[in-house]
């Protein structure tokens, strides 16, 4: 299965590739799993770390690539493990918590992370800076539009 994951595109496009095959929820629940235990199958790593992927890396890399995941496609029951994140004892994924947590202010004022309360759209995804996101009625990534 290892040479069916598309290790060589980037994180993006790797992503897009893992919800064709596991679904945007899916994807986001075992990312939210990821970041609290940094266990998950070989393929699953290789979607989200790509060539990086070795099964000799810290648990720590593993738990970072479940909360980038993350910032791209989201699901609310992966706020308490994003909140945990965040006093995780090495810097990388605190600091790529911390990035899920903070909107990019394309909601104005009612924009609130959303590791605190629901997405004003109700998607999985909320747009980030410079990422994409995917709303539940569409698997196409889109932009944020914040400029």
């Amino acid at each position: 299965m290892a040479d069916r994951v598309p290790v060589s595109l980037s994180h993006s496009a790797r992503l897009r590739a893992a919800v064709e095959r596991y679904g945007a929820s899916t994807l986001a629940s075992r990312a939210a799993t990821l970041l609290v235990t940094g266990d998950e199958d070989a393929d699953f790593l290789r979607y989200l770390g790509g060539r990086a992927y070795s099964p000799d890396l810290d648990p720590y890399w593993f738990q970072s690539w479940g909360a980038r995941a993350l910032e791209y496609y989201w699901v609310d029951s992966a706020a308490p493990a994003v909140i945990g994140g965040l006093s995780h004892q090495h810097w990388r994924v605190r600091m790529v918590c911390a990035r899920v947590c903070v909107p990019c202010g394309r909601w104005g004022s009612r924009s609130v992370s959303r590791c605190f309360s629901a997405t004003p759209t109700g998607a999985f995804a909320m747009p980030q800076h410079g990422h994409s996101a995917v709303s539940e009625s569409s698997s196409t990534p889109r932009g944020c539009g914040h400029s």
